[in-house]
């Protein structure tokens, strides 16, 4: 660098450092973060990975600082202006070390974010500079809350470099975690005895072990044929960790001897976010409840032929006092 040079930048820094605040004579730079995809589209479960791009850039923001310089410094412009072009052109000349580009990630406590390079290293340059990372994510926790909107947050800071300013950039990447459905089904017992000409009523217990509130509808997938077989109500709405009971009322045919009552429980998510509907339904859950004949009809059937006996012994008896006043009380 010849002494021209240098003499023009030392009578530059001087006029810019004692007549000018640090804010005006300061150079500007940019930092920039994109992410590739900016959005996941699909809310993502314990078995989902995502992997996105992350491109983060550097570049010196020369046109700011000349503008302020020119627009509110009047003496001595067109010397500040050559001083300031030579320098910012010894700057760019790598006689600065490159500037240190640092990127940290803030997540949802309910997954596991990882960027694969998170230090960069950027020439001083007007041109923008730029390098690209990988952010996965995994790990989403079974119990995450379900189809509620979070961000992960991408922030980067480059670091103050003589008399560039330092700068900084962030993203919001928004994330789903998917609803996960599990129902507990329970009941009294496995099998029940039940009276052939009697209504029996059994309860069937659902709790809802999942990581969202849901309603659950239930309906008949198999019925023995002729069967009487109701539900008080057809779905109910439980939170996460709420039980309640369906009550189940059932009438068979007489003849029966053993059967099954099969039935199917279907959750849905009641949240209001604006996801596919797919992502709304989880898995059916179903239920056979064994029904067995507890021998009431036959204990009945074996009482009902002393009844017959007794009626056909009446009806004798009426017919021989028939038969005698008829033939042997007129005779006398």
């Amino acid at each position: 660098m010849n002494k021209k040079t240098i003499t023009i930048a030392i009578l530059a820094i001087f006029l810019t450092a004692t007549l000018l605040p640090s804010t005006v004579y300061a150079a500007k730079s940019k930092t920039t973060l994109e992410a590739i995809p900016a959005t996941i589209d699909k809310p993502m479960g314990p078995e989902d990975e995502k992997n996105i791009e992350i491109k983060v850039g550097y570049q010196l923001d020369m046109n700011k600082i000349l503008f302020r310089i020119l627009k509110f410094f009047r003496i001595g412009r067109v010397l500040l202006y050559g001083a300031a072009k030579y320098y910012l052109k010894w700057l760019t000349n790598k006689k600065l070390p490159g500037v240190t580009t640092t990127l940290s990630v803030t997540n949802p406590d309910w997954c596991t974010v990882t960027l694969e390079e998170s230090n960069f290293s950027f020439g001083i340059s007007t041109d923008l500079s730029s390098s690209t990372t990988m952010l996965k994510i995994t790990d989403i926790q079974p119990d995450a809350p379900a189809l509620e909107s979070d961000y992960i947050i991408i922030s980067a800071y480059s670091d103050k470099i003589g008399i560039i300013q330092a700068s900084g950039a962030e993203i919001n990447i928004s994330i789903m975690a998917s609803y996960s459905p599990e129902i507990i089904l329970e009941t009294e017992m496995e099998q029940y005895n039940i009276s052939p000409i009697n209504e029996t009523v059994i309860p069937i217990e659902v709790k809802n072990e999942g990581n969202g509130e849901s309603t659950i509808s239930v309906e008949f997938e198999e019925v023995p044929e002729n069967w009487n077989v109701t539900l008080d109500k057809e779905e109910i709405t439980l939170d996460v960790d709420e039980e309640d009971i369906f009550l189940l009322y059932v009438t068979p045919v007489k003849t029966f001897v053993n059967d099954t009552v099969k039935l199917k429980f279907t959750p849905m998510s009641t949240t209001e976010e604006d996801v596919d509907e797919e992502d709304l339904l989880g898995e059916p859950v179903y239920l056979d409840i064994e029904l067995k004949n507890d021998g009431s009809l036959k204990e009945d059937e074996e009482e009902l032929p002393l009844l017959e006996i007794a009626v056909i012994i009446i009806i004798i008896a009426i017919l021989v006092i028939i038969i005698y006043f008829f033939f042997f009380w007129r005779r006398e």
